[in-house]
């Protein structure tokens, strides 16, 4: 067996990092991929509901704002967003191996309110979709709307966005 000596500015090198560099974008592009199947499963069950009434109607000042952001969520007792230690309180948690308690010993419960429901209810919930209206805290637009949505949390907030199945079809 042949052992190869990485030299940075040689052929032999320079190929070796152009192979290591296209495994890392497959590797990467695998992972988006897996993480856009997860968000489309899990757009599935969650849905906004984005209700405006009309200001000053038939003035100069006639405009719509945002009445109401309902967020629903329809997923069985036992899907992952209704499944963590519900007696700690935690803002966040990582599971054991088993998956039957998080690291810090609380037990792994299911058929809790939704995680992101209080995000809504609370404000903490910004939308980053089209058409943001940066005067909102939310920035949700005002327009009347119905439909699945896809969440990301961030450390101190979530973001959502309307679902949108990816171009080549949804794998879910």
């Amino acid at each position: 067996m042949t052992e190869y000596i990485y030299q940075p500015g040689t052929a032999l090198g320079e190929a070796e990092r152009k192979a290591e560099h296209e495994q890392r974008m497959i590797e990467l592009q695998t992972s988006a991929d897996e993480r856009q199947i997860e968000r489309e499963q899990a757009a599935r069950f969650h849905s906004v509901t984005v209700t405006t009434q009309l200001d000053d109607e038939g003035t100069l000042d006639e405009c719509r704002r945002v009445d109401q952001v309902k967020f629903t969520c329809t997923a069985p007792a036992e899907a992952e967003c209704r499944t963590y230690p519900d007696s700690c309180g935690c803002e966040s948690f990582a599971w054991n191996e088993a998956r039957t308690h998080d690291i810090e010993g609380h037990p792994r419960t299911i058929g809790n309110e939704c995680w992101m429901q209080g995000w809504f209810d609370n404000e903490g919930a910004v939308y980053v979709g089209d058409g943001v209206d940066d005067m909102r805290d939310d920035y949700v637009p005002a327009v009347n709307r119905t439909g699945l949505v896809v969440i990301s949390p961030i450390e101190e907030w979530i973001e959502w966005d309307w679902f949108t199945p990816s171009v080549a079809g949804s794998k879910s």
